[in-house]
């Protein structure tokens, strides 16, 4: 590994995101794997010199500020400040955190400038020694300190993603569980209001200030659905949204409600309780009631087409835990006359917003969902939908990023739903199974 000092001209160069040749060179991934990955160096964990780690931070910020302006769902004119004071409070967090970030940072550096074409495997071995750093408690001193912990565990989640392999990224995030649990048992205020639940309160976590339970919660939520998994954490879904002066942020940067995400939660560990049946009395409506009375804020952005791309996926989103719901909790197949108005107003709605990038990735697991051909019936639709869902797994930029679901859409489509055949949400489940390893 080549560990060098910036040059004191390097700050100079970070008004200019292109020009961060000098700061990579503190510490370059290798091209070459060495034959013992488990042996490669760790960087120094704090630089001591003022101006180089002044220097670090801003090629971080200047790395991951593009990525977050794309994404957020806030007002033009309040994004930078904003974006920049959570990217360096994020790094500040703990000594993991500042390293996967700086990571992330070459990475995200290397993506932009070789695209589709990057060689992101060549990132892998530091990510994964770092990932089991996240993984050891010897440091923990206090309850800030697991806190940065699993503020740099997921930061490491997130990585993998782009340049790991489903089942590693799962198995990272198994690892953590634990860690957030003691994070959010750690405040009373999150938790259960039922007395017969042990988990933690949903809707007061998302409505938490440490926004690394929201963050966790959120990845492992949608994990569960797209991969149809157990879900690793019990949570009490009980109590609704807590409503709050500030969006949350897997609303901010997902585009999906916090009630959204409780009706997912309840559906996930309904599924988990009655894995092979559909027994009476399902609390199903209830759930449906409260996806569909959900009215989205007018908010405060002044931008129309900002505003538009909010709503658009909000109501991605709607729809999708509608398909959910009456395909994984109520046991119809994708016939079902309300999965198919589902299926259809995610398509227009990808057609009125596929130009905006940001918008095509929060309507990914939408998309998924209702073309993830679970529901697709025709070829020409089916065509549609698989082209748009591996060119957002190619892409590697959000939320399935560097997952392709296409093959699992073939196995899908080719076998149980040759010919048009009706799919059940246990069909999809199964070709996912047979396609994509995610646990042993």
């Amino acid at each position: 590994m080549n560990i060098s000092l910036l040059h004191a001209n390097d700050s100079n160069i970070l008004d200019e995101t292109e020009n961060t040749t000098g700061l990579v060179q503190q510490y370059q991934i290798p091209t070459v794997q060495t034959r013992n990955q488990r042996d490669l160096p760790l960087p120094p964990i704090i630089v001591p010199d003022p101006q180089t780690s002044e220097a670090t931070m801003l090629f971080i910020v200047s790395q991951y500020q593009p990525f977050f302006q794309l994404v957020f769902f806030r007002p033009a004119q309040a994004d930078e400040n904003t974006i920049r004071k959570t990217i360096a409070t994020r790094v500040a967090s703990s000594k993991l955190t500042h390293w996967a970030m700086y990571a992330g940072a070459q990475l995200f550096r290397t993506l932009r400038q070789d695209g589709e074409y990057a060689d992101v495997k060549r990132f892998e071995s530091l990510i994964d020694r770092l990932g089991r750093l996240s993984c050891t408690a010897t440091d923990d001193k206090s309850l800030d300190d697991m806190v940065g912990r699993l503020s740099g565990a997921l930061e490491l989640t997130f990585l993998k993603s782009l340049t790991s392999s489903p089942r590693s990224t799962y198995a990272l995030l198994q690892q953590i569980a634990p860690l957030f649990m003691q994070v959010a048992f750690a405040d009373p205020t999150l938790w259960p209001r039922d007395s017969t639940c042990n988990g933690i309160s949903l809707a007061h976590a998302f409505g938490s200030t440490r926004r690394e339970l929201g963050r966790f919660i959120f990845i492992e939520l949608i994990t569960s659905l797209v991969f149809g998994t157990p879900p690793l954490v019990e949570y009490d879904t009980s109590h609704p949204a807590v409503q709050t002066d500030e969006k949350h942020s897997i609303e901010g940067v997902h585009g999906c409600p916090a009630e959204f995400a409780l009706s997912i939660a309840a559906i996930n560990q309904w599924r988990a309780q009655h894995p092979k049946s559909y027994p009476e009395g399902l609390p199903w409506k209830e759930i449906e009631d409260r996806i569909c009375e959900w009215r989205p804020a007018s908010g405060s952005d002044s931008e129309s087409r900002r505003l538009v791309t909010r709503f658009a996926a909000q109501e991605g989103w709607r729809h999708a835990v509608l398909i959910y719901l009456y395909m994984g909790m109520c046991g119809v197949n994708n016939y079902d006359r309300r999965v198919q108005s589902s299926v259809r107003q995610i398509s227009r709605l990808y057609e009125i917003v596929s130009s905006e990038f940001a918008a095509g990735m929060h309507l990914t697991v939408p998309f998924l969902l209702a073309g993830a051909a679970i529901c697709a019936r025709g070829e020409a639709d089916r065509t549609k939908f698989r082209a748009v869902i591996a060119h957002m797994g190619h892409k590697k930029t959000w939320l399935l990023r560097g997952m392709d679901f296409g093959p699992v859409l073939d196995h899908l489509w080719y076998g149980v739903a040759a010919d048009g055949g009706p799919i059940t949400w246990s069909d999809y489940v199964g070709s996912r199974r047979a396609v994509m390893e995610v646990c042993a």
